[in-house]
C-alpha cells in the first residue's frame, strides 16, 4: 500500500489535502513542521513526501531532496511558484490553488493507484476532487495557537 507524509502547517490546507488523500484510500501521516517531518522520514517507512515549500522551520525544497536521496519521491506545494524552478523527475511541483484531483494524480503518477477503492471511497472522494481549488495566500496563519501532536487528526 502507497504510504504518504504530507508536511504543511496551514491547519486548513492541511485538512482538504488530508481528506482527499485518505479518502482516496492511501495510508497517511501529517507534520507540521520541517524538523517533524525530517524525523517521520527517517524513522518510518512513507513512499512519498507531500509538503508545502515553505514551512516555520525549514524549506519544503530541502525535505524533498532528503526524501529524495532516502529512495522515496516527492512533491511539493507551494504558493510562491518562483521557489521551485527545476526539480528531479522524483519531485513534482504544484502551484496553488489546485485541484484535489491534481495532487492525487501526482501521488498516483509516484506511487502507483490506491489498494482498492471501495464504492463508499468513491462517493466520499467526488465533492473533492469536483471542489473548487484550494486558495490560500502567501501569508502565514494569523490565528497562532499549538497544533496537537497528531495534525492529521484535527
Amino acid at each position: 500500500m502507497g504510504t504518504v507524509l504530507l508536511v504543511e502547517d496551514r491547519d486548513d490546507v492541511r485538512e482538504l489535502i488530508r481528506d482527499a488523500i485518505r479518502s482516496a484510500g492511501y495510508e497517511l501521516e501529517c507534520a507540521t513542521t520541517w524538523a517533524e517531518g525530517w524525523r517521520l522520514l527517517t524513522t518510518k517507512a512513507h513512499d512519498l513526501l507531500v509538503a508545502d515549500v515553505r514551512l516555520p522551520d525549514g524549506s519544503g525544497r530541502d525535505l524533498a531532496r532528503r526524501a529524495v536521496a532516502l529512495g522515496k519521491r516527492a512533491v511539493l506545494i507551494t504558493g510562491h511558484p518562483n521557489e521551485v524552478r527545476r526539480a528531479p523527475p522524483e519531485i513534482t511541483c504544484l502551484r496553488k490553488p489546485f485541484l484535489m484531483r491534481t495532487i492525487l494524480k501526482a501521488i498516483e503518477d509516484h506511487i502507483g493507484p490506491p489498494p482498492e477503492i471501495t464504492p463508499a471511497a468513491v462517493d466520499a472522494l467526488l465533492p473533492l476532487t469536483d471542489a473548487a481549488p484550494i486558495l490560500v495566500s502567501p501569508e502565514p496563519d494569523l490565528m497562532g495557537g499549538t497544533p496537537p501532536s497528531d495534525p492529521c487528526l484535527q
